[in-house]
């Protein structure tokens, strides 16, 4: 597809759509967050468990997706780059 392809028609044809181009990493989160999530509320509510492993369980997670955004945010820099 061409640039002009992905313009809107019309008399006010608007932004293009690649403007609006959703974070790949979005939806990946997503379906990660809900097992994740399972997991964490399951260590947070059992007896057995210790508050530390549940804290360790969050930071880890916080420190994983920072870094996946991270290599993100470097790969559509460098696909930005490449492009023009």
């Amino acid at each position: 597809m061409t640039g002009a392809a992905l313009q809107r028609e019309g008399p006010n044809p608007g932004p293009d759509i690649r403007e609006y181009a959703m974070n790949p990493l979005g939806p990946v989160l997503i379906v990660l967050l809900l097992p994740i999530s399972a997991i964490g509320l399951l260590l947070y509510t059992d007896t057995g468990i210790e508050p530390a492993l549940f804290t360790a369980t969050v930071k880890t997670f916080v420190a994983l997706f920072a870094i996946a955004g991270i290599l993100s945010y470097g790969a559509s820099r460098l696909a930005a780059r490449s492009e023009g």
